[in-house]
């Protein structure tokens, strides 16, 4: 069943994109930093496999896969750790800027608000919906030129992001379906290798989603500082 148009709630009001874009930002950073850790340590866990696979004594190679277990182990609880909080400071700016951008463009949005959350939560649509939403929220907010008219902004940050995003998706089921069917060593270095290209997408995605939200903040902080305080914006939903 399609979804429902947009349509804008009462009592929209706008406000600066700063506060929540500040803790996005930072959480970008702790979570390509622990991306980065990740791949450090499973560049660290080839010459593990290598004690493991070879023909050393049985207490080495117990103590190479404990030691591998160990770092493997600390290397998913930081990405974990950074997960949960950074998705949700995301999803947090994301609905404030589209706050704005209903005041700025209030019949220029394909997606109701409540999408801005549950775009992300539903199978399937969540390949989509967040784009399209992200889309209408970035052209409502293009500032206005000298002459009053909508300047030009490329869709490209946002484009890039979520092509992004869209590989690490894939990359990560990949690394999943490789992990799962390991048995030898030559199998979970397949993975490893499926595993650093996943950490490195995630670097890639961290710093392109970094820049859509500061670029948007920015357009947005833009238009409010030329059209000034907007009144409230109150409209039917009917």
């Amino acid at each position: 069943m399609a979804a429902p148009a947009a349509r804008p709630h009462p009592a929209v009001r706008t406000a600066s994109p700063w506060g929540p874009a500040a803790a996005v930002l930072a959480l970008l950073g702790i979570s390509a930093a622990a991306a980065v850790f990740s791949i450090v340590v499973h560049f660290q866990l080839y010459g593990l496999l290598d004690l493991i696979s070879g023909d050393g004594p049985d207490d080495v190679a117990l103590d190479a896969a404990e030691r591998a277990d160990n770092l493997q182990s600390l290397a998913e609880w930081c990405q974990l750790a950074t997960l949960l909080p950074t998705a949700i400071a995301f999803v947090v700016w994301l609905r404030r800027v589209r706050l704005n951008a209903e005041v700025f463009v209030p019949d220029g949005h394909r997606r109701a608000r409540g999408w801005v959350i549950g775009g992300w939560l539903v199978p399937g649509i969540n390949f989509w919906f967040p784009k399209q939403i992200a889309d209408d929220i970035w052209r409502a907010s293009r500032p206005y030129a000298p002459d009053g008219t909508p300047q030009r902004a490329s869709l490209a940050p946002v484009t890039l992001w979520w092509t992004a995003w869209l590989a690490d998706f894939a990359v990560g089921c990949v690394y999943g379906g490789l992990i799962v069917k390991a048995e030898e060593p030559d199998e979970f270095r397949t993975a490893i290798d499926a595993l650093i290209v996943d950490d490195a997408l995630t670097v890639v995605v961290a710093g392109l989603a970094a820049l859509f939200v500061a670029l948007l903040s920015r357009m947005q902080t833009a238009k409010l500082r030329r059209q000034g305080p907007l009144p409230t914006l109150v409209v039917s939903l009917e």
